[in-house]
């Protein structure tokens, strides 16, 4: 029971990743993720600019996007397609007391994989130069695909969606399994059926959205996120409630931003969670900072933690050591190195840290 315990513990916090947006090519470069997302809050298919990431970022035309862009930059109508696909090696373990009497200590294997991540297949057809249709077909779960209307060009750069996609909130990072991320239920797997339009009059910008509650056709889901963004620095805040008007409502809100000291990017989100009317509270918190080495190649150390209030054993710290490069065009290769360190008594692995390796080939198109 014990093993299966620590199994458990480690492989929810420590699964794969399989990148889908990164907001850290958007701060080195001081645009917003619309620049190179055709969904205005970033993530999956890419637009012309965004296909273009890979060798030679510097080849970019970046003029004119220093700020949040609508999509009347690009091609009149057409139909584009987009695709993305992992393959990577996963290595999770656990170094805990229990084995510290053997010599030398013994490492307990959890996981240990070649395997695919998120796979998804993407069209994007223009009816005109202002309403298009979206649909990011998941290969490897149908369920969690996005389908989507969306109406640009109206005032202020702002923009309308309707359909299933995922709610606005956050850093949007695209390892799901961030401590800002997958324990409160913004993971890429999260797609909401509802409606969504935003604005980015000048240096601000506001994306809100209301969706159906999954669980009761009753009841809704409201999303809100919203700040400032300046080519060097960007600030902000998200809430989003379910079920407002119930006793078993559900909040979260939290700040987040970025910076840009060149060679350097920082990231940061604060995020307080209230489940069940009040009754499961949790805090979480990520701070990142990324270095261009060069030659499309980048350094980057994280430090995450995540405590609830009722405590349940898996409170703790997680440290990542990341090195991703672009060898050719549309090809990703990169290596994580994580650790979680468990700080609840609660939990069978306090003093026990869990460590994982992640080897990702990701090809982007």
């Amino acid at each position: 029971m014990r093993i299966q315990a620590m199994a458990g513990l480690v492989v929810a916090f420590l699964s794969a990743s399989a990148a889908v947006a990164e907001p850290y090519l958007a701060a080195w470069k001081g645009v917003n993720c619309n620049a190179c997302h055709v969904d205005q809050t970033g993530g999956w298919i890419r637009n012309d600019f965004g296909k273009n990431y890979g060798n030679g970022l510097q080849t970019f035309d970046w003029q004119g996007l220093t700020k949040p862009q609508p999509l009347n930059h690009q091609t009149p109508a057409y139909v584009a397609v987009g695709l993305d696909l992992h393959v990577d090696y996963f290595y999770n373990g656990l170094f805990t007391t229990e084995y510290a009497s053997l010599s030398p200590p013994t490492l307990l294997p959890v996981v240990s994989s070649i395997q695919t991540g998120r796979e998804s297949f993407s069209i994007y057809a223009h009816s005109n130069e202002a309403i298009s249709g979206v649909v990011d077909y998941r290969v490897d779960n149908a369920a969690k695909s996005q389908m989507y209307g969306l109406i640009t060009q109206l005032p202020a750069d702002g923009y309308l969606k309707i359909g299933a996609f995922n709610p606005a909130y956050g850093l949007g990072l695209s390892d799901d399994d961030s401590l800002v991320r997958g324990p409160m239920g913004f993971t890429y797997d999260t797609i909401l059926n509802g409606l969504e339009a935003g604005f980015y009059p000048d240096n601000f910008f506001v994306n809100a959205g209301v969706f159906n509650d999954p669980l009761s056709t009753l009841e809704k889901v409201e999303s809100v996120k919203g700040g400032f963004h300046f080519s060097d620095f960007t600030i902000g805040g998200s809430f989003y409630g379910k079920d407002l008007d119930t006793s078993a409502y559900s909040t979260r809100y939290g700040a987040f931003g970025w910076i840009r000291l060149d060679p350097f990017v920082l990231l940061a989100e604060a995020d307080q969670v209230t489940d069940g009317g009040g009754t499961q509270d949790l805090e979480a918190y990520h701070a990142s900072l990324e270095a261009d080495l060069g030659n499309d190649v980048f350094l980057r150390l994280a430090s995450e933690y995540l405590d609830h209030r009722v405590k349940n054993g898996t409170e703790g710290f997680r440290h990542l050591v990341s090195l991703r490069c672009y060898p050719v065009r549309n090809l990703k290769v990169q290596a994580d190195l994580a650790r979680m360190d468990y700080t609840s008594s609660a939990s069978p692995n306090e003093g026990n840290p869990g460590y994982s390796i992640l080897l990702d080939t990701y090809f982007f198109y």
